[in-house]
This record gives structure tokens, C-alpha cells and sequence, in this order.
């Protein structure tokens, strides 16, 4: 529980009394690899942070997923698919464990009536939300922007960590190209020197 600490502490300063309240409100749950954090259609009712593994965000169109974005211990510790969350309608992103995942959660109950307490509540709610917002217009131009080789390098940079742990199919639905593109990317890259 220190980095959720040590996350909160670097947003806002929290009570004694704030801090029982917080764990009295979140509990520590296990995904095995596979399981999912919200499923395809379904409403979003928790808010978690991720203490240990991947987890991988995408959605399915046209009988073919997608993949957002990565959740790890280094990068989107938060998971949570919010425009569902927020909401309460059902959520199109469906997130999924691709290693075992220890994760913090909260229900959305429990940090609705956090935010009826305190406005130091409030105030992390919304820089929570506004840090997500931020990183997801980023993802918006990065994909629009740039290509698929400054894209792979920026992963590589981003999930440094945790990179040899995602599927490389995973890596090629991110980046928008095909495995095969993918591997020849790779080779490419490591012919220049550039680390894989």
C-alpha cells in the first residue's frame, strides 16, 4: 500500500481521519491472468490501483480488438474505465489481466460518499480524472501524429519495465500495425542500434 500512499501524499495532504477512512473504503483483490477488470457492456463499478502486474485496455469493433493502452506498475496505475464509470453506462473498453494483478480497488459507492466528506476527497477525485484526461488526448494525437516507429519507441520508453511481458501481438494492436509489421519494426530497430 506505500506507492498509493506515496500517490496520494504527491496530490494532497490527507488527515488522520481521512487516511482510516480511505482503508476502511478499499480492498485488495487478486486477478489470475485472463480474468477481467470490466468486461465488454458492462458498468463499471470500481476504481482501482494497480499494485502488481499488467493489465491491458481495449475494446472490439468489427469482430477485432483494439488495444488503448497498458496499465502497469510504472505507467496507469489507475485502472478504471471511466467515461463508463463516471457515466454509469455500460463501458465499451473491457479490461483485462495479462499477468496475475494485485490490485487496490474501490466502488464507486464508497468513493462517491468519500467525496460527500471531505473536500480533500474532491480534490483528488478530480485531479485523478483530469490526469486521465490528459494522457488520453495525448494518446489521441500520438496515434493521429506520429508513426508507428516513434510510437514503438515511445512504448519501449514508457513500459521499459514491463515491455518483455506484453504479448507482442498486444504491443502490435497499440501501435496500430500488424505482428508481422511489427517484427520487421523490431529488426529494423535493433539493426540501428535502438534497444528492443
Amino acid at each position: 500500500m506505500d506507492k498509493l500512499i506515496s500517490i496520494i501524499n504527491s496530490v494532497v495532504q490527507l488527515s488522520e481521519k481521512e487516511w482510516s477512512l480511505i482503508k476502511n473504503s478499499i480492498n485488495l483483490i487478486h486477478l489470475n491472468k485472463g480474468d477481467l477488470f470490466v468486461g465488454n457492456a458492462t458498468i463499471c463499478n470500481k476504481m482501482g490501483f494497480l499494485q502488481k502486474g499488467i493489465a491491458r485496455v481495449y475494446y472490439i469493433a468489427e469482430g477485432k480488438e483494439y488495444t488503448s493502452y497498458f496499465n502497469t506498475q510504472e505507467r496507469n496505475q489507475i485502472i478504471c474505465a471511466f467515461s463508463s464509470f463516471i457515466s454509469r453506462k455500460p463501458s465499451y473498453e473491457i479490461i483485462q489481466a495479462i499477468t496475475d494483478c494485485e490490485i487496490f480497488i474501490i466502488s464507486y459507492e464508497a468513493l462517491q460518499n468519500l467525496y460527500e466528506t471531505s473536500a480533500s476527497f474532491q480534490k483528488l477525485g478530480r485531479l485523478t480524472v483530469e490526469q486521465n484526461y490528459v494522457a488520453s488526448i495525448r494518446r489521441i494525437y500520438d496515434y493521429q501524429h506520429k508513426s508507428a516507429r516513434d510510437r514503438y519507441i515511445d512504448l519501449l520508453k514508457k513500459y521499459h519495465s514491463s515491455v518483455n511481458f506484453i504479448p507482442q501481438h498486444y504491443i502490435a494492436s497499440y501501435l496500430g500495425i500488424t505482428p508481422e509489421s511489427l517484427s520487421r519494426l523490431r529488426k529494423q530497430l535493433v539493426s540501428k542500434g535502438t534497444k528492443k
